[in-house]
């Protein structure tokens, strides 16, 4: 997490939460990870394991709620798609 820039996009309350060892989005203690790569990803989002498991449930292509408006692949879920721009 790069500190600076959250504080600078007015996010420096989500950036207090983490230093105090809270999770940004359920506010609670951050608590221990299951693997490296939890680890890591609290290392970019500062989520805790509880709440990186409900974002990331079925990280399988098609399983994640955001997989319809994010998918590169999907011209039909890509906001420029929809839009009728050229990517």
């Amino acid at each position: 997490m790069n500190k600076d820039i959250m504080r600078q996009a007015g996010l420096g309350n989500l950036v207090d939460l983490v230093e105090r060892g809270l999770c940004p989005s359920c506010r609670q203690p951050v608590g221990i990870f299951n693997d490296a790569l939890s680890r890591k990803e609290f290392g970019i989002s500062g989520l805790c394991q509880k709440c990186q498991d409900r974002i990331f449930a079925g990280h399988g292509h098609g399983d994640n709620e955001f997989d319809d408006c994010c998918d590169l692949g999907n011209p039909n879920g890509h906001p420029d798609k929809i839009k009728g721009n050229k990517l």
